[in-house]
């Protein structure tokens, strides 16, 4: 497009270039960039329609492409919800299931919680850097010892209510 309105010398940024230029001045914590063409991106996230061109991850990405189910739920779950949601995550724990969800409060951070020894990621609404709800930043260290975490949001994007939004709805 921008040959197309005259730009001289334009060049598509290689993704070489952006991982070693462009993202590498915001990355001082060691979070890796995945591009979607990439080894090591989420085969299963790379099947659908508007999945992210890449994704910043901390922690060790081989835990994107195991065998995964996703835990999800409220963020002011009953009395009864979350130690349901840690129950039914240690045992999907047991069944050799990596444990996928937001790092919200209750249900999310109960899943999160009992599948710490086997496995789990974090999905951040915002950038990988910024643990959201800072009751969780404990959980979030944990997380990076035995699981990953990952986001779509570049680094230093706090969360918002829009990524939260359908945008087909």
């Amino acid at each position: 497009m921008a040959r197309s309105k005259g730009v001289k010398g334009y060049s598509v940024l290689s993704d070489h270039a952006a991982q070693r230029g462009f993202f590498s001045g915001k990355n001082k914590l060691g979070a890796k960039l995945i591009f979607a063409e990439e080894p090591g991106y989420p085969s299963l996230l790379a099947e659908i329609t508007d999945a992210p061109p890449f994704l910043w991850v901390l922690g060790n990405p081989e835990w994107l492409n195991r065998p995964e189910i996703a835990v999800v739920g409220a963020r002011n779950a009953s009395s009864l919800g979350t130690p349901m949601a840690h129950r039914l995550a240690a045992g999907l724990m047991e069944s050799r299931l990596i444990v996928v969800s937001g790092l919200a409060r209750s249900i999310d951070a109960a899943a999160h919680a009992a599948s710490l020894d086997h496995g789990t990621v974090a999905v951040h609404a915002g950038g990988v850097n910024i643990v959201y709800p800072a009751e969780n930043t404990t959980l979030a260290k944990s997380i990076l010892t035995q699981g990953a975490r990952l986001s779509e949001q570049p680094i230093g994007v706090s969360t918002t209510a829009k990524f939260f939004q359908n945008p087909t709805a």
